[in-house]
């Protein structure tokens, strides 16, 4: 029996309109500075309009972008706060479940890093919360959709995971880690920050 989509079958969300949509989103939001407090609640109230007005669009065009302005709010929270603990765990509920209606498979290697960032991102969040052992295993999710994906490859999850593990208080393990994000990382800059 053959693998893969049939002859014809268009490829879900390609590559071009996932960063289409971000820069739109992207230049969207870039016009809400953050450099103070009331433009930043400003950016995070205009990423959570986009993701409400998304909930009738069923497109995928309209999917990508409610799953990209999720993402925003997150990362937008990970960076300055703003959202409660019940709306961050709505938000990641609901970029997976968007992920899992357009059928995006966890094992695709073209798109799986699309679960890794939910993952990622919660991670994150999770450890500025100080729940260290939650934001690790977040961590473990994120590499493991994250392997057929060069810019998070090997060397940015080596680093994460330092991070966490520094964390954690396993410093002999965390140097290890660094060890090997330096050795792994993709350009120089990663390198450095790796050696540091």
């Amino acid at each position: 029996m053959p693998r893969g989509r049939p002859k014809g079958a268009h490829e879900r969300w390609p590559d071009a309109m996932i960063a289409g949509e971000r820069a739109k989103i992207r230049k969207t939001l870039e016009a809400f500075s953050t450099d103070d407090r009331a433009r930043r609640r400003l950016r995070l109230a205009r990423a959570l309009q986009g993701v409400v007005a998304g909930e009738h669009d069923e497109s995928e065009p309209g999917q990508l972008r409610r799953y990209l302005y999720a993402m925003s709010c997150l990362v937008h929270h990970e960076r300055f706060g703003g959202l409660t603990e019940a709306q961050v765990r709505r938000l990641a509920d609901l970029a997976l479940a968007i992920l899992r209606v357009q059928r995006i498979s966890t094992a695709s290697a073209r798109l799986a890093y699309l679960y890794g960032d939910v993952h990622l991102v919660s991670s994150l969040i999770l450890r500025r919360r100080g729940k260290h052992w939650a934001a690790a295993w977040e961590q473990q999710l994120a590499r493991r959709l994250f392997r057929a994906n060069a810019a998070r490859g090997p060397g940015f999850q080596a680093f994460s995971l330092a991070i966490r593990t520094l964390r954690l208080g396993q410093a002999d393990e965390a140097a290890a880690l660094y060890g090997r994000a330096e050795e792994l990382a993709a350009d120089p800059r990663a390198r450095a920050r790796a050696r540091i």
